[in-house]
């Protein structure tokens, strides 16, 4: 019994000493925000196949049209961050690049006057709340290239009327999308992904 309290009290004290340390250990650093001249705000960092990229991580001003490029400074644009564009009142287009893969979480979150948004061809991923609360989105494209869409992504999109998905999606992906009449579903369903439709 003794030995227990002994080996307990030294695990504590050193996931203790480690917890403490943690916020001194070093963060990669994948390069510092840039902006473009029409107002992109962009990181340059090192993609999951090993190749330098760029990721999109907002917008100087309040812009009604958004035309995502291809590539900035000779570097493909693979991502929208997370949160990149949230809560953005004034946007109502967005043109995506055919070099996008990833949607980050709630990378358009309750952009409530977002109308237009193409997803291009090589898309992988929409991630968790990327559109939730768009309510002036009413027809979404998905391309076939689409592997996840994940938890809420598109919530409370009230509305759209019908989507062809090409692949599973997550819990509660179009859960309260009260507008929705068809849906063409390719791939597997979590819980709730349509609740209250």
């Amino acid at each position: 019994m003794q030995k227990r309290k002994f080996l307990f009290s030294v695990c504590l004290s050193v996931l203790l000493a480690l917890l403490l340390a943690l916020p001194m250990l070093p963060v990669p650093v994948s390069g510092a925000n840039s902006v473009t001249p029409d107002g992109l705000r962009y990181t340059v960092t090192n993609w999951w196949d090993g190749q330098d990229c760029v990721i999109i991580s907002g917008h100087e001003g309040q812009a009604t049209e958004i035309v995502i490029p291809a590539e900035i400074d000779g570097l493909p644009v693979k991502s929208i961050d997370a949160y990149a564009f949230s809560r953005h009142q004034t946007l109502t287009k967005v043109t995506l690049p055919d070099t996008i893969e990833e949607i980050g979480d709630g990378a358009f979150q309750h952009c409530v006057n977002l109308t237009q948004i193409n997803f291009p061809d090589g898309l992988l991923s929409i991630n968790e709340g990327a559109f939730q609360g768009c309510t002036g989105l009413t027809q979404i494209d998905l391309p076939n290239s689409l592997r996840n869409i994940i938890n809420s992504a598109f919530r409370g999109c009230t509305g759209l009327t019908g989507v062809t998905i090409p692949c599973g999606v997550g819990p509660m992906a179009f859960a309260d999308c009260t507008g929705l009449e068809y849906v063409e579903l390719h791939g597997s369903m979590m819980w709730a992904a349509f609740s209250n439709c």
